[in-house]
């Protein structure tokens, strides 16, 4: 079975599995996953799934879709470890784990949540819950049986909160082509085949320059680049304490920096995310 995996607020695994054969994702309340990122467009994208292939589409979001850094246009196959971007937010592809005892720390519906819920049901000696609707029939032929898996579909809505992340996006011809959500402590930037943000030009260092994240901040500064590094057109040489917008140019490349968390709150460093797998 196809999955999503994301982090809630305390750095747990979360594993959202993909039930249905179109998952919605947006703000709206009528999608599948439903996240409070203003940065997410209330209908903003859908993911098509198939037991074989899985797809993405785009659903000319504001903020765009992003797939292992870079703009869709077009319907996009996944493949397991992609990582897809969603306003501030990131998920990955996953399949289900062959080993089944790798997920009851891991699953959006834990074991004990899952026992809990069906244990509000009746059953019969075949252990197949009762639809909470039905009446009791005096015949088992004319009861209707739903798998343990159905009924999960038709009742099951988590909610959580998962980490909203600054970003950098690449400007092209005033379009964002890419996208890189700053998730770890120094994210570099440079023509190395190890930055986080790679530039493959000749007028870009090899590190170039590095994005330091702190508990006071977020903070610019060059690496002794040669062509410098520039933020609202002015060349930097000291540490420049970066602010939503601000302009970042890197050689001929142009960048834009992303923060719509405030720093006054700690919730504000997250998204509310609804998933829900009931039918609609």
């Amino acid at each position: 079975m196809w999955q999503l995996k994301c982090f809630d607020r305390d750095g747990q695994i979360i594993l959202l599995p993909l039930f249905h054969a179109v998952v919605a994702i947006g703000r709206h309340p009528e999608n599948n996953i439903i996240l409070s990122d203003p940065d997410v467009s209330r209908r903003h994208a859908k993911i098509y799934v198939d037991p074989g292939s899985i797809i993405i589409e785009d659903l000319s979001s504001t903020n765009g879709v992003f797939i292992n850094n870079f703009r869709i246009n077009n319907p996009t196959n996944l493949s397991v470890g992609d990582q897809i971007i969603i306003g501030s937010n990131q998920f990955f592809v996953a399949s289900e784990p062959d080993n089944e005892n790798d997920l009851p720390s891991k699953l959006a519906l834990s074991p004990e949540e899952f026992e809990a819920t069906l244990s509000r049901y009746y059953t019969f000696e075949t252990d197949l819950p009762i639809p909470p609707s039905m009446e009791f029939s005096s015949s088992i032929e004319e009861t209707e049986y739903i798998t343990k898996e159905t009924l999960l579909r038709r009742i099951y809505k988590k909610v959580m909160d998962v980490d909203r992340y600054p970003r950098i996006e690449v400007i092209h011809l005033g379009m964002v082509m890419r996208c890189h959500l700053i998730t770890i402590p120094e994210f570099i930037i440079g023509k190395s085949a190890d930055c986080h943000l790679r530039l493959d030009h000749a007028d870009v260092s090899l590190h170039h320059s590095m994005i330091r994240t702190t508990p006071r901040g977020i903070y610019l500064f060059d690496l002794e680049s040669a062509s410098g590094t520039y933020v609202n057109g002015n060349r930097i040489h000291s540490i420049v304490d970066l602010s939503h917008g601000d302009k970042i140019t890197v050689g001929s490349f142009k960048m834009k920096y992303i923060n719509t968390r405030k720093d006054d709150t700690s919730q504000s460093k997250y998204a509310n995310m609804i998933y829900k797998i009931e039918s609609t």
